[in-house]
């Protein structure tokens, strides 16, 4: 699970420099968190959220999800 995923979305011609990083980790409390942080260029990450719930599989699902969202968009995945 300790994965990360690091979507990119770069368009010089509209001056479009993004990315977006995903990851899913055990939390110090025994249950998973989903990690969601965002940035542009090379700017440092600004977390965007994160989701926390007791089973792994749904954690896993929320990261598809948040995935599956920045791909539909036009970020491409690294």
């Amino acid at each position: 699970m300790d994965e990360m995923t690091f979507p990119t979305r770069i368009d010089p011609t509209r001056n479009i420099d993004r990315f977006y990083v995903v990851q899913v980790m055990p939390s110090l409390f025994g249950d998973w968190t989903v990690l969601r942080e965002c940035g542009a260029g090379a700017a440092p990450r600004a977390p965007c959220g994160s989701a926390a719930t007791s089973d792994g599989n749904e954690a896993e699902a929320a990261e598809h999800r948040t995935i599956k969202r920045r791909l539909q968009r036009g970020y491409a995945a690294i």
